[in-house]
């Protein structure tokens, strides 16, 4: 399938499992001692412990929360985590010249089990058992 119609499958995947999904510009993000705010277009601030930055090739959002650039891209291990607590990035901007839409939902999926697993506090895993 293309990748616009992997996008939609997956958005409606997720809906299905009770998320909320928002459109809109995040103006700004802030590390507070807490987690991060952003702020959206619309003027509307969202809070949360973690946070996960999916973008084209360019990310200003990370780099103004210090994230260190490398050659490749933004520097982030193999789950998405930075140098930056509770900071993940993930996709395009830490893979310039190799990317695929499979590959960033599969390293959205790396840090959303990091997440997972230091909140459970034991390596979670999620994978379904094909009958």
């Amino acid at each position: 399938i293309t990748g616009s119609e992997f996008q939609k499958i997956s958005r409606q995947q997720v809906e299905k499992f009770g998320a909320d999904l928002l459109e809109g510009e995040v103006n700004s993000v802030e590390k507070g001692a807490s987690g991060f705010t952003v702020q959206t277009d619309d003027s509307v601030s969202h809070k949360g412990e973690y946070l996960i930055l999916a973008t084209g090739p360019s990310n200003p959002l990370a780099e103004s929360l210090g994230v260190d650039k490398g050659d490749e891209g933004l520097v982030s291990d193999r789950s998405g985590r930075t140098g930056v607590d509770g900071l993940y990035v993930v996709g395009w901007s830490t893979r310039l010249k190799k990317i695929q839409a499979i590959i960033s939902a599969g390293d959205g999926a790396c840090a959303a089990l990091d997440i997972l697993s230091a909140r459970a506090g034991e390596d979670v895993h999620d994978f379904d058992v094909v009958e």
